[in-house]
Order: C-alpha cells, then sequence, then structure tokens
C-alpha cells in the first residue's frame, strides 16, 4: 500500500502508528534490500512506458507545463534509479563469469543474481488520452482543475 503513496500527489498511509510513502523517493539503489536479504532472483515489475521517437524537425515555441515536468520528475525518481540499478547488477554478474571458478571463493560479498523484468507495452498517457471522455465529469473536473493549479504555480 504504501508504494502508491507518492509524495505530493498521494498520502501516505498509516500502519500501526507510523505513516509510510513510497520507499524509492529516497533510495537511490532500490535493489540493494533485496540484496542484502539474500535473494538469488529477482523478479521486477516495471513503469518504464515504451519510448516514444522524437520528432528531429519539431519545433515547439512552448515551455513544457507543470504536469510535463512533475511527469519528468517522477519518471527520474522511480525509473531511472531502478534502471541503472538493474544495469549495475548486469555488469557485476558479466564481471562474475570472467573470474575463475578456483579464485571464485575469494569473491567476498558478490553474487551472481537472476532478474526478469517486465514492464508496460503500452504507452499509459495514450491509454489515458483514450478513455479521457469516459471518465464522469466531476473526475475529468478534478483532474482540469489540478493541472490548471499547476499552471498557475508555474507562473
Amino acid at each position: 500500500m504504501a508504494s502508491s503513496a507518492i509524495p505530493l500527489v498521494f498520502p501516505s498511509i498509516k500502519i500501526k502508528n507510523q505513516h509510510f510513502g513510497d520507499g524509492s523517493v529516497h533510495q537511490l539503489s532500490p535493489l540493494s534490500p533485496t540484496i542484502h536479504l539474500g535473494a538469488k532472483r529477482i523478479f521486477v515489475i516495471g513503469v518504464e512506458q515504451p519510448k516514444i521517437p522524437s520528432l528531429t524537425n519539431e519545433n515547439n515555441p512552448h515551455p513544457p507545463t507543470s504536469g510535463t515536468i512533475a511527469g519528468h520528475l517522477l519518471d527520474s525518481i522511480f525509473a531511472d534509479t531502478m534502471s541503472s540499478d538493474l544495469e549495475r547488477m548486469a555488469r557485476i554478474n558479466e564481471t562474475l563469469k570472467l573470474i575463475p571458478a578456483s579464485k571464485k571463493a575469494n569473491v567476498d560479498g558478490l553474487k551472481h543474481i537472476d532478474s526478469f523484468v517486465v514492464n508496460p507495452s503500452h504507452n499509459f498517457n495514450a491509454i489515458a488520452l483514450k478513455y479521457y471522455n469516459d471518465l464522469s465529469l466531476p473526475v475529468r473536473l478534478l483532474l482540469r482543475s489540478a493541472v490548471s493549479a499547476m499552471i498557475l504555480n508555474q507562473v
């Protein structure tokens, strides 16, 4: 439940007498706790969306909106650290393959860890846009006012 409590977006979750939020906000190595607890395999359900090729000749005279900036910041907080950690783990796995079996006993604290990563195959923004008009009027008004408030606070 706390993983969905993104600061400034969704409220913290109270469990007993303490409030919890998404831990990846302050955690630069999201795989670290799992590895330190002795994981041999890690299954990651990611949120990284398919890359949309940017148009090289695009000439947008408008600066990015608050929503675009907020989305980029959240993406940096959550997806970039996971990608970085997975890349580091893959490099360590490749390095361990280069060490002769006779010397692997001398490698203290490093071990091969398998990972399996699943990411969305469709763009969330495109899906949200497709179904935006299916939302009830109060929800659409709430979303519209939230975006407007972010834009006004940017000025």
